[in-house]
């Protein structure tokens, strides 16, 4: 069947209508994406600079509660304790040092008094030791050697191959 030249115009002219209104609804729809679009960057930006100046705040606000020694106050309780510690070392060290001072005094007091026995024996006389050595001889007789047995030990002679001073 046939189609008239008038009808082929008529849809011509509806196809043509039909065009018009699509690229007016298609332009609409392009002019409604770029608005959204521009006020959603513009609410994207708006939050952004809203979160930032919200950190910004909430740091100043943290850095506001603290004050420049709260920084050093743990620093400070750490060597405060070390300073502790060391003192109770040095005390200990002090005692020490004093308990040794006493020792070695009573070795110098009973290396003289064995020198002066040792002078007093005659042909027996045994030569001034040096203080480390009696304080070496003091220190195993005592352990070994009490009482009158350490008495017959400083009486007897010297024998070379046991002291060399």
């Amino acid at each position: 069947k046939p189609l008239s030249s008038n009808s082929l115009e008529q849809q011509i002219l509806t196809l043509e209508r039909q065009r018009r209104e699509l690229l007016e609804v298609n332009k609409q729809w392009d002019h409604q994406f770029r608005s959204m679009k521009q006020l959603y960057e513009k609410q994207v930006t708006m939050l952004a600079t809203s979160v930032a100046i919200c950190v910004y705040h909430f740091i100043k606000i943290r850095m506001s509660s603290y004050t420049l020694s709260d920084f050093f106050t743990k620093d400070t309780e750490v060597l405060s304790e070390a300073l502790h510690e060391m003192k109770e070392e040095n005390r200990l060290l002090k005692q020490k040092n004093a308990s040794m001072s006493r020792k070695k005094e009573q070795y110098e007091s009973e290396i003289s008094r064995l020198n002066k026995v040792g002078t007093g024996l005659g042909k027996h006389a045994r030569p001034h030791f040096s203080s480390d050595l009696c304080m070496l001889l003091l220190a195993g007789s005592r352990v070994a050697l009490q009482g009158e047995k350490f008495r017959e030990y400083l009486a007897s002679p010297i024998k070379p191959s046991t002291c060399h001073v």
